[in-house]
């Protein structure tokens, strides 16, 4: 089935008329327009018609739009639209309606949709397809619609969301549907619930069994301690504290009791008192024992610091000889380097005169050369010039005549064309005769194909019908399949799994805690697992039988479409042969020389006649030509005379520059020679200056040797003086360190000693004095915990015996509230109790575990069925982006990540290169560009739409796809669409705001012989979009 027909009224910027007839069969429609115009609201009419919401608005926050409807039109007067909808027709069976308004009723708007969402969901299922669908709009925006809203675009979605849309049609929303039934909130509070009180009640039974021990153990205790006697009374007592307490406060300081009057509390206190001194203790002969080796490190670090001062101060007094060293050296080199510094002056002073003498002589015997060059040159120029004027003359006589010989030759060019002329309109009346003959043979085959295809449309419509009534049977039949199947599949798994936890002993159903004799309820499980269901067969064998006569019906369309093709071929053979003839007779009519012809005159004696005039003119311009010299010869003489010409002028500049060149280098050698005036024109003299000059200039070199050799010396011995500073400078830094060192440690002995109790500086003999004075309070702490505790057993045993009696009554209440009949008998009852709680508890965790292990089981069947799914669905994705050519060196692939009560959809990124790749799972938003998450969503759709044939509508409803894409990835695109249309039977809805692109996709779609349909929205007005359609 296909859309024929859009009709929108009054949604958003549509007016209350806008109707979009389409062609009910494959093809593309496109939808051109700029901004603003209305294309994308025109998919969003689609949208929402089909599945009740625009995804894009619903998704957009709402804050101070609650009130208002934001589909309804905003009318000239600024009100919304009263009534606004959406109606779609598909055909080309019988014709399915399909609309879905809104009109307001009082303030809020009331919906209507005619026929119900399930009767357009069983229209637009295919047959073939088994799973149910519950939600359409998962359905439609998965394999149909493709959003301009790139956060709209299944490629940026979020993983939970990816795969919530794609497990309806990839067959695992029911094994997902049961995971989360078992795994949910309420399912997994109730189980928790139930072990909760399980515990709880073991831990009841439990304390009911420590107490119950803990009360015999006291009630023996008290018996034992009032038959042995000792006892002490209070009153005896408290005295006796008071004693004890003055004694401790006198050893170890004062404290007092904060219940004088209870005896128990005075007991206490002294026992927590004499437990917090203990440790005290125990704490300073640990620190005391400790610092035992204190004072031999005292000393040896004392000693270590006299030896380390006194290499300090024979460092430093190395270091200051040092320095004075080698300041002296550093003024002696700056001494001698002074001294080079003139004698170098000096020699620059004598370089500098030897040069300007040399120059002087040499400018002396250039000047003369210069001025003979200077008088050849000017001779040279004079017969250059005489020889210019000459070849001058000889060119403008050659040009002259060179010009009346070309004006022969456009006129005889001017004929030739016009003769070839004549001859094309010659050749075109002959293709015009060709093409009639061509377009009577076409007529006469066309109506022999007729004759031989009669009554072929009658055949075509019984096929159609047979294959309606076939189709729907065997929708009937798989849908009666997929029952069996899933009744089958659900129960069998729940079966074997109890089956694999129940054994011979078991008596109690887990389920439903029915209660069966031993091994009975195993052998109930086992034959229920082993059932099988004898209608899958039948109902399969019947999905063949329909299957077979489809086939049958099939083969009966392809031999009719054969017949209808050769028909069609013939018509427009026909019709193509016809339309050519036509057009060389238009062409004829139209030519220049037959429109200025006069009325009445032939076309073939018009030709004639055209004829013998141009043979005539080009026997005249043949004649006229022929006395005179060839084009080539003539070029060839004003060519040569125009290089003689131009070489003249070239040799006359290039003498004119050299005279020039060597007027300036004249000029130049007379500016040395007018200073040197003074010295005269005597050779002799020059030569004299120049001997002196090269005398000093050896006295001054052995100067500067000299001088170099003491430098070099000087510096040797300031280096060595350096090192030697620098590395009594790190002998004395190292010295000072070890000093700081020791000193630091020293520091260290002393606070240890001082927080140790110690006083003045650490030595062995105060450290034995700490030692004996400790060992006297440990003494004297043993001595009045031993008092403490004759006073607490005295004050038991007098309290006991009182105990003893309440204990007794307690026992024999617990052994009447467990009704038995001896205290023999209580510590058994106890323990059954405890018994069947834990036995509860047990029955509690194993409900629970085989909860977890179906959870897991179904997890791993949902894990590999999606794979299953993911594989082909990878392979599609993959080699659509290979066409689009916009992921070089980078794949792209889907992965299903199983929870306990979710799946989540994830993209692979994968890098390529050469052999090796490295992938990771990452958010694809931070790694691919607009362009390639563009074609990753592009690419996502065409491989759903293909792979999950679902409905009967093959549609590909698309808002401006090709927005971030450059022109190889839209020709790419555009061919996968014209193939999608023509092997496929897809129907296309495409937008673009590009006229360019649009024309040129309607021109690579016709040229395939497929249907292009272009909707162009102009503009906008009060009354809605404004739009033609071509």
């Amino acid at each position: 089935m296909f859309l024929s027909r859009v009709a929108i009224s009054d949604f958003r910027t549509f007016p209350i008329d806008f109707s979009l007839e389409l062609t009910p069969g494959p093809g593309v429609t496109l939808i051109v327009g700029q901004n603003g115009l209305g294309k994308s609201t025109f998919f969003e009419a689609l949208e929402w018609c089909l599945t009740g919401q625009v995804k894009r608005l619903s998704d957009l926050p709402t804050e101070g739009s609650k009130k208002a409807d934001f589909l309804a039109r905003r009318l000239p007067d600024g009100k919304e639209a009263a009534k606004y909808g959406v109606e779609l027709t598909f055909q080309p069976q019988a014709a399915v309606k399909f609309a879905r308004w809104r009109e307001k009723d009082g303030t809020a708007f009331k919906a209507t949709i005619d026929p119900s969402e399930s009767d357009l969901i069983s229209a637009l299922k295919a047959p073939t397809w088994k799973e149910p669908i519950l939600a359409l709009g998962s359905y439609l925006r998965l394999t149909h619609f493709l959003s301009q809203a790139g956060e709209q675009r299944f490629a940026v979605q979020d993983s939970k969301d990816r795969w919530s849309a794609l497990e309806a049609p990839a067959g695992t929303e029911r094994l997902n549907r049961l995971r989360e039934r078992l795994g949910n909130r309420g399912v997994t509070s109730a189980f928790n619930r139930r072990a909760k009180e399980a515990q709880d009640a073991i831990n009841n039974a439990e304390q009911a069994v420590k107490n119950w021990d803990e009360l015999i153990e006291r009630r023996n205790h008290a018996r034992r301690i009032a038959e042995s006697g000792g006892a002490v009374s209070q009153a005896e007592l408290l005295p006796q504290l008071e004693m004890l307490r003055v004694d401790i406060a006198g050893h170890f300081g004062d404290f007092q009791f904060t219940e004088p009057s209870s005896p128990e509390a005075c007991i206490r206190q002294i026992a927590t008192r004499l437990d917090g001194l203990r440790p005290s203790l125990a704490g300073r002969v640990e620190a005391a024992k400790s610092l035992e080796p204190a004072p031999r490190q005292w000393r040896q670090a004392m000693d270590d610091i006299a030896k380390g001062n006194a290499v300090q101060s024979a460092r430093q007094t190395q270091v200051v000889d040092a320095t004075m060293t080698i300041d002296r050296l550093q003024f002696q080199i700056a001494e001698e380097d002074g001294h080079l510094k003139q004698v170098d002056a000096s020699l620059e002073e004598i370089a500098r005169g030897r040069s300007r003498l040399t120059r002087i002589a040499t400018a002396r015997s250039s000047l003369e050369e210069l001025l003979i060059r200077e008088r050849a040159l000017a001779e040279r120029i004079s017969l250059a010039e005489v020889e210019l004027a000459r070849v001058s003359a000889t060119a403008r006589n050659l040009f002259t005549l060179a010009d009346d010989q070309r004006r022969l030759e456009r006129e005889y060019a001017s004929a030739t064309d016009r003769s070839e002329a004549v001859r094309e309109l010659q050749n075109l009346y002959t293709r015009f005769l060709r093409a009639e003959g061509d377009a009577k043979d076409a007529d006469s085959k066309l109506s022999d194909i007729r004759l031989q295809t009669q009554g072929i449309d009658k055949e075509v419509q019984e096929i159609e019908r047979d294959r309606l009534r076939h189709t729907q049977s065997l929708h009937d039949c798989d849908q009666r399949l997929q029952r069996l199947r899933f009744q089958a599949t659900t129960i069998e798994s729940c079966v074997a799994s109890l089956a694999s936890v129940i054994t011979e002993e078991d008596t109690h159903c887990p389920l439903c805690s029915t209660e069966f004799a031993a091994g009975e309820l195993k052998k109930l499980v086992n034959a229920a697992a082993s059932t099988s269901n004898d209608g899958l067969s039948a109902a399969e064998a019947a999905i063949e039988n329909v299957r077979e006569a489809i086939r049958l019906v099939e083969e009966r369309a392809a031999i009719v479409a054969s017949k209808q093709l050769q028909r069609d071929r013939a018509s427009k053979n026909a019709a193509a042969a016809r339309a050519t003839a036509d057009a060389l007779q238009a062409t004829l009519r139209l030519h220049q020389f037959i429109a200025s012809s006069p009325a009445g005159i032939a076309i073939e004696n018009r030709v004639a006649t055209l004829q013998a005039a141009a043979k005539m003119r080009l026997d005249e311009l043949t004649s006229s030509l022929r006395g005179s010299i060839s084009a080539a010869e003539r070029d060839k003489t004003a060519t040569d005379a125009e290089v003689n010409k131009r070489s003249a002028e070239s040799t006359l500049h290039e003498l004119k520059e050299e005279l020039a060149a060597l007027r300036i280098s004249r000029q130049e050698y007379e500016a040395i020679l007018e200073p040197a005036s003074q010295i005269g024109d005597d050779t002799a003299r020059l030569s004299s200056e120049l001997a002196k000059l090269a005398e000093s200039e050896g006295s001054l070199l052995t100067t500067q040797e000299a001088r170099s050799k003491k430098l070099a010396a000087l510096s040797v011995q300031l280096r060595a003086a350096v090192t030697t500073r620098q590395s009594l400078e790190s002998e004395l830094l190292s010295a000072s360190h070890h000093a700081s060192e020791l000193q630091r440690l020293l520091d260290i002995l002393r606070i240890s000693w001082n927080k140790s109790g110690f006083k003045g500086d650490p030595s062995a003999e105060a450290l034995q004095l700490g030692l004996d004075e400790i060992a006297e309070r440990q003494k004297r702490l043993a001595e009045f915990e031993a008092r403490n505790r004759t006073l607490l057993e005295g004050h038991s045993s007098w309290s006991k015996a009182e105990e003893f009696g309440n204990l007794q009554k307690q026992i024999t209440e617990t052994v009447q509230h467990l009704e038995c009949s001896s205290e023999e008998g209580a510590r058994p009852a106890l323990d059954r109790a405890l018994g069947a709680a834990r036995a509860q508890a047990q029955q509690a965790t194993d409900a629970r575990l085989f909860r977890d292990q179906m959870i897991d089981k179904l997890g791993a069947e949902a894990r590999q069925y999606a794979n299953k799914v993911l594989a082909p669905l990878n392979s599609l994705n993959e080699s659509f982006l290979r066409v689009f050519s916009c992921f070089s060196n980078l794949s792209v692939s889907m992965g299903a990540k199983t929870q306990q009560t979710s799946v989540k959809l994830e993209f692979v990124l994968r890098w390529l290169a050469g052999s090796a790749e490295s992938g990771t799972a990452a958010s694809i938003r931070h790694f691919l560009s607009e362009g390639q998450l563009s074609a990753l969503s592009v690419s996502l759709l065409l491989s759903m739409s293909t792979a999950y044939r679902w409905s009967q509508w093959r549609a590909l409803i698309l808002d401006d796809p090709l927005q971030h894409n450059d022109v190889i990835h839209a020709t790419s695109f555009i061919e996968v669409l014209r193939n999608l249309v023509r092997y496929q039977g897809y129907q296309v809805l495409l937008s673009t705001h590009d006229l360019e692109l649009a024309d040129f996709i309607r021109r690579k779609m016709e040229a395939a012989e497929v249907d292009c349909k272009t909707c162009q929205f102009l503009g906008t007005r009060q009354t809605g979009v404004k739009y033609k359609v071509t």
